[in-house]
């Protein structure tokens, strides 16, 4: 039985961990013989430390004065039991959304630290909704509109969510809880470790994060990361809706959708009540040799990969030139008519193969100079008309030194809005053409 006599104690009320305090020879408000978990008056207390008549663990416990500002300044100790019983395990993490050890453990790493990540399952009419922290965590990941450097700076927790069924999931990320705010970054994946399959990326700046993607069932991964190396507390939420036809979006992957109603653009898209609703009608061109160029419906959140026989430059013509271009001698193009059915930033793509590698590093020194998939290319984009005096330039994209084969481009749009996209090279000879996958997302 350990007998103490506490001193200075209306100034500095005492608290002990683990073990209850008994109140003996005390005055004012405290009754002798009664336990209390804070004593603020000059008196003595008493605990059992005594295996045979309490509870008692091996290691320490912390003492301090129970007036924060005091604690943090110093006022606390520790006293050290030896021979005890062996610390208690956390419980079961049944019913929360962080894990106890997570929480109570000094520099724990937090679930999903690291890939497979924390497991979310979604269905139908399902929400999630988590509280996190990164500060704990480590940079494994990168993501394109965060932390684009492999430089250990933007913490990153990542979570693996399985929907049981497709549909519509929508991600919200609110970085700006009221404690240990940080400006952070959201990405959606089809891969864990890389993002190599395709991912979304959402990056408002110092304003909450949100992400929207049309999903067949399966598993994908949501990576919260910090951008410019910051780290703090985080809610994250997320909706699984089904898909409806009119709903202006194009839910190819979870309903096999081909389009979905644009008011704007009625021989695109049956209306609701047809009895071929939502389905393609004829395209308007399906050649990429030539203007008006092969036909793309793109919805926000979509991200698609266009390939096949059809879409390989060896065989065409050289028709039209881009201003980054320098010159464009004898350089075969490819044309796509891009239907924007949302506003948001089109992102285009040309130079990976189906794995999400470099082209031209996948097939390495197999590489075919001929017609084969590994090409310079050159990708601009215009508004207004697909060629004409209409037609405008809103981007364009071409590496002179040669040091990348991936071509990208970013272009702004609003509903409906057309933009025709060129794939292209600026010379005739080795190299200059081939078959290529063109991806095209729209981030809203």
């Amino acid at each position: 039985m350990q007998e103490w006599s506490i001193a200075g104690a209306t100034q500095h009320p005492f608290h002990l961990h683990v073990y209850q305090v008994e109140a003996i020879n005390c005055s004012g408000d405290f009754e002798n013989g009664e336990y209390y978990d804070v004593v603020w008056s000059a008196c003595a207390v008493r605990f059992d430390l005594n295996a045979a008549t309490s509870t008692v663990y091996e290691g320490r416990a912390i003492m301090h004065c129970h007036i924060l500002e005091h604690e943090d300044q110093g006022a606390m100790g520790w006293l050290d039991v030896v021979g005890g019983a062996a610390p208690p395990a956390y419980p079961a993490d049944t019913g929360v959304s962080i894990p106890y050890a997570e929480v109570y453990s000094l520099n724990a790493l937090p679930a999903g630290d690291t890939c497979p990540g924390a497991a979310v399952s979604l269905d139908v009419g399902a929400s999630a909704f988590l509280v996190g922290s990164t500060t704990n965590a480590t940079d494994d990941y990168t993501t394109f509109c965060g932390d684009t450097t492999t430089t250990p700076d933007g913490k990153d927790v990542v979570y693996a969510v399985t929907l049981n069924v497709g549909g519509y999931l929508q991600v919200d990320l609110d970085d700006h809880t009221g404690v240990a705010e940080f400006d952070g970054a959201l990405s959606l994946r089809k891969q864990c470790d890389t993002r190599a399959g395709g991912d979304q990326c959402s990056n408002f700046g110092t304003a909450n994060e949100s992400l929207q993607a049309d999903l067949a069932a399966g598993t994908y991964w949501v990576v919260v990361d910090g951008v410019n190396g910051a780290s703090g507390n985080f809610g994250l939420t997320m909706n699984l809706t089904a898909p409806v036809c009119g709903d202006g979006i194009v839910n190819k992957n979870s309903a096999g959708e081909a389009c979905d109603l644009v008011p704007n653009d009625p021989t695109i898209c049956n209306p609701p009540g047809h009895p071929q609703q939502c389905q393609f009608g004829p395209l308007v061109d399906t050649s990429v040799e030539a203007c008006p160029g092969f036909d793309v419906l793109v919805a926000p959140g979509d991200d698609l990969d266009i390939s096949g026989a059809a879409h390989n430059s060896c065989p065409l013509a050289d028709d039209y030139i881009g201003t980054c271009a320098g010159g464009d001698t004898g350089g075969r193009d490819a044309v796509y008519h891009i239907h924007p059915s949302g506003a948001g930033t089109l992102h285009v793509m040309v130079g990976r193969d189906a794995t999400g590698q470099v082209a031209c590093i996948a097939c390495g020194d197999t590489c075919d100079p001929d017609c084969g998939i590994c090409f310079v290319p050159i990708l601009y984009a215009r508004k207004g008309a697909c060629s004409g005096p209409n037609a405008v330039e809103a981007a364009c994209f071409y590496d002179a030194s040669f040091s990348t084969t991936v071509a990208t481009i970013n272009v702004p749009v609003v509903a409906n809005e057309d933009v025709w996209v060129f794939v292209d090279s600026n010379y005739d000879g080795p190299y200059s053409a081939g078959p290529y996958i063109l991806e095209v997302a729209l981030n809203p």
